[in-house]
């Protein structure tokens, strides 16, 4: 769909009002790097001059708040994450938050809703500290078909959807 293209062109353009570079937060591995100049090429068109930074799992909202935190104590003022879909059903990520706490509780249906206390404050954690901020970051996220399934009917599409969190 060209979120990442689209994402880094965006940001291109806000280091003109912010300065500076624009920072990677990369969970797409060499993807990445096939949108950086070669030695001797120029930025511009599809080639985008950028700081990389490499967030591996796990994906839990914490390691993306380190990440973004040591862009920003390098000067980033424009950063891009790309995807922060990984922060919910990645490695690590927020699904799998809840289902080690479901774990530690036994699995019973009594103690599910219990078991995503800690990854949702970790998460608002993480948004906290976004709101607080004087930059701008934007996120990519994968999308998925939306449908409604009803029993006896065809599956209705309602759409792309995000994949996040609320």
């Amino acid at each position: 769909s060209g979120k990442t293209m689209s994402a880094r062109r965006l940001a291109r353009g806000a280091c003109r009002v912010y300065g500076g570079k624009p920072w990677l937060v990369d969970t797409q591995g060499v993807q990445s790097k096939s949108y950086a100049p070669a030695s001797g090429e120029t930025p511009g068109g599809a080639l985008f001059d950028f700081q990389r930074v490499e967030l591996a799992p796990p994906y839990d909202p914490g390691a993306y708040l380190g990440a973004l935190e040591h862009c920003v104590s390098q000067g980033a003022r424009v950063i891009v994450v790309d995807g922060l879909s990984e922060e919910h059903e990645g490695e690590g990520g927020m699904l799998d938050m809840q289902d080690e706490e479901w774990a530690k509780h036994g699995r019973s249906n009594g103690t599910k809703w219990m078991s995503w206390i800690r990854p949702k404050r970790e998460r608002q954690r993480f948004i906290g500290w976004l709101r607080r901020q004087e930059l701008m970051v934007m996120f990519c996220f994968r999308a998925k078909d939306k449908l409604e399934i009803k029993k006896g009917e065809d599956p209705k599409r309602l759409g792309w959807s995000w994949i996040g969190g609320d």
